[in-house]
């Protein structure tokens, strides 16, 4: 099944538009909350085998500052058609991610930290 998981980081019009979006092109959406980020991809996809991670008393979730799409279950040329409406529209998302057997049972947080690290090490070898 196609989903999309999406972490708002504040923007909740960005977070509507983007589940219109998806209810238009059949594609399940997933809104994920700031006290969600300590969970594993697979749990906030509702995959099997992945149940929810009790975090310690008083424990903060992980910080994720900025929004974060995932797409999962979706062949190469459905993918490429999402990404090119998303980048024609306001709708572009900066740290974009592939569900993967290794990533899927990666907290929100840790993918978070992952996707900023390669953004800066791109960023980085571009200068």
């Amino acid at each position: 099944m196609e989903k999309l998981l999406y972490f708002a980081a504040g923007n909740r019009k960005k977070e509507m538009e983007l589940e219109k979006l998806s209810g238009m092109l059949g594609i399940c959406f997933v809104s994920v909350a700031a006290m969600q980020t300590g969970q594993q991809i697979g749990f906030l996809l509702g995959l099997e085998g992945f149940s929810k991670q009790e975090l310690p008393p008083f424990a903060m979730p992980p910080a994720v500052l900025e929004e974060v799409l995932i797409i999962s279950g979706m062949t190469g040329e459905r993918m490429d058609s999402l990404l090119g409406m998303l980048r024609s529209t306001s709708l572009s998302v900066p740290l974009k991610a592939v569900v993967t057997p290794h990533n899927v049972g990666w907290t929100l947080g840790d993918l978070y930290r992952e996707l900023s690290a390669e953004r800066a090490e791109f960023e980085k070898r571009l200068r």
